[in-house]
C-alpha cells in the first residue's frame, strides 16, 4: 500500500467515525427533544404537550376536539390546558389525563366512546 492510498484510507476511516459520532449525537438530541414533548396527530389536528405540562392544540375543529371551548379551526398552536401528563387522541376527539389523576376528553362521541352514557360531543 503506498502513502496515497494510506492517507485516503485512514481519511475515509476517520470520515466514517466522524460521522457516525455526529448520526449519534442527532440521535441523542432526538431522543431527548421527544422525551420532552409529545405529539399526537388526529384527523386534521394535532396536539403537543410541552415539558411544562401545558398542552397546546391546532387545526381542524368542527366537533370541539382541540378542547378550546370553541368550535373555531386554528391555524396555530393555542394553549388548551394546564397541569397536564399523559395526551391521546382518537379519529376526532382528544383525551388527557392531569396531574391530579382527573381524565378529561373533548370531540367526538358519535357512538358513545366517552363512556358517559351519552352520544353528545364535548368541546
Amino acid at each position: 500500500m503506498n502513502k496515497t492510498t494510506l492517507f485516503i484510507t485512514l481519511t475515509t476511516i476517520l470520515l466514517f467515525f466522524s460521522c457516525k459520532k455526529e448520526i449519534e449525537d442527532s440521535k441523542i438530541l432526538e431522543e431527548e427533544l421527544v422525551k420532552e414533548y409529545q405529539f399526537e396527530p388526529g384527523a386534521y389536528y394535532s396536539i403537543v404537550l410541552k415539558p411544562d405540562n401545558t398542552l397546546w392544540a391546532c387545526g381542524y375543529n368542527n366537533i370541539g376536539q382541540l378542547g378550546d371551548g370553541t368550535f373555531i379551526n386554528q391555524k396555530d398552536l393555542k394553549k388548551v390546558a394546564d397541569n397536564v401528563i399523559k395526551i391521546t387522541t382518537g379519529y376526532n376527539s382528544t383525551g388527557i389525563i392531569k396531574n391530579d389523576s382527573t381524565f378529561w376528553i373533548c370531540g367526538s362521541n358519535y357512538h358513545g366512546q366517552f363512556g358517559n352514557g351519552t352520544i353528545i360531543s364535548s368541546n
